[in-house]
């Protein structure tokens, strides 16, 4: 009997329609299907909305939210098609009872992917419709949609706390550097025949971004074959190196890697299935990520201003006095380019965020956080 009623539960919930005229479109606690085809406030995508048990659009509190991507199969016209992304992850947990500490955003894409531009359209359309904390970001997804959570952060990482790929169908640009500031958690399975696990291998080398690979501190068995247990690899930025312990382990660095032993394409069953891997990702706070660039101590008369222009892939730094050397830096505080000239090409850039320091032929010298669009 507990059983039949636990069914009926689960059917009553995947059926649940919005109840407001617009964002947002559910209750405290509910899981609300939004279709494209009856939503009022033009959103980019038909979705799935999850608001916290203690969601109050009058309390003046800000809320987490966690974009979840789909795989191919879950793919569709975010209206009839749209019951679809309720098949796994959050969504499928959330639909037997799962509660979040977060706004959960489950969006359908038509093809299938999701790109930087499209993690941009959904970030914009929901911090303005819905009390959102900017500094807790979240982006997970799995298979394609784990690919789009890599190019999400890879096109914003100015804008997400921290990820969680799994099983991700896609590789970002090489070398990606920048993200070592991004706190990942990657998964995959060994024995992946859908998504090979070396899409997840060239992700997180990419960003290690040394000439060394992630699998040189994985205990392979006889002929590069599967461990025998779980491994979970960490990256630590300060000594640029890897290590390897056995099980799924909470990530101590920024940048972790989870090689499961068993199974095939799904490892977000198990990914998701694990409260380790959630309570992990709340904890991420975009304001943790920071640029370690040397400390200065400028007084107000050695002070300089600068200002940045970017046309013709080309930056074109200029100030209030005549510059003598210009040093760039990227995200994890590691300087790439010294140099005289005013003008720096973006091909030579490692990523769309770094910081530039400017020195005056007087002396005087200023930084410069730059964006790149």
């Amino acid at each position: 009997m507990k059983k039949f009623i636990f069914s009926l539960v689960i059917v009553l919930s995947s059926f649940c329609v919005q109840t407001n005229a617009q964002a947002p479109y559910g209750t405290a606690g509910s899981h609300t299907a939004v279709r494209l085809d009856t939503a009022v406030d033009n959103p980019p995508y038909g979705f799935y909305e999850y608001l916290p048990q203690n969601f109050s659009t009058t309390s003046g509190e800000k809320y987490p939210i966690v974009f979840f991507y789909h795989g191919i199969g879950e793919k569709g016209n975010g209206s009839s098609d749209l019951a679809k992304v309720l098949k796994n992850g959050p969504p499928r947990r959330i639909e037997a009872g799962r509660h979040y500490p977060a706004i959960v955003i489950s969006p359908q894409a038509t093809y299938g992917y999701f790109n930087g531009a499209d993690f941009l359209r959904l970030y914009n359309y929901f911090i303005s419709k819905y009390p959102v904390d900017t500094d807790r970001v979240y982006v997970t997804g799995l298979s394609a949609g784990g690919g789009g959570t890599w190019r999400a952060a890879e096109a914003h990482p100015d804008k997400i706390a921290a990820i969680v790929p799994i099983c991700g169908a896609n590789r970002i640009g090489n070398p990606s550097a920048f993200l070592q500031k991004v706190p990942v958690w990657a998964h995959h399975n060994f024995l992946d025949r859908s998504v090979g696990k070396g899409l997840t291998i060239d992700n997180v080398n990419r960003i290690a971004n040394t000439s060394g690979s992630v699998m040189d501190v994985y205990p392979f068995g006889p002929g590069n074959t599967v461990a025998n247990t779980d491994y979970t690899m960490q990256f630590d930025i300060e000594n640029q190196s890897w290590s390897a312990a056995m099980g799924v382990i909470k990530p101590e660095q920024n940048m972790c890697f989870t090689l499961y032993k068993k199974g095939n394409h799904d490892a977000w069953t198990k990914t998701y299935g694990n409260q380790a891997v959630m309570d992990w990702l709340f904890a991420q706070n975009l304001q943790n990520h920071t640029l370690n660039i040397p400390d200065v101590t400028v007084t107000e008369n050695q002070k300089v201003k600068i200002s940045v222009r970017h046309t013709n892939n080309e930056l074109i730094i200029d100030a209030d006095e005549a510059i003598s050397e210009i040093a760039c830096f990227d995200i994890t505080g590691r300087q790439f380019l010294k140099q005289k000239n005013n003008t720096i090409k973006t091909e030579r850039l490692p990523g769309p965020i770094i910081m530039i320091k400017v020195k005056t032929v007087q002396g005087k010298q200023g930084y410069s956080k730059v964006i790149i669009q």
